[in-house]
């Protein structure tokens, strides 16, 4: 994963909608901060094609410095 292009999107897919959310982005906030899949903390550097056609939210939270979001703490 890589800093959003944009605030938001969403997919039509077989489970219903996916939608893709970057919370705090902006030319300055670039790196991620933390991943969560339908709530749940997401620690992979990829998703699968299954996750997204089963729907949901892939949510993006961004800030100003780096951070291990593959190491983040439970919600």
């Amino acid at each position: 994963f890589g800093s959003p292009a944009v605030d938001g999107a969403t997919l039509r897919v077989r489970g219903g909608e996916f939608r893709i959310t970057a919370a705090n982005n902006s030319p300055e906030n670039i790196y991620i901060q933390r991943i969560t899949l339908n709530g749940e903390a997401y620690r992979k550097y990829y998703i699968d094609y299954a996750e997204i056609a089963a729907g949901g939210e892939l949510r993006f939270e961004m800030g100003p410095e780096p951070a291990d979001w593959t190491k983040q703490q439970p919600l």
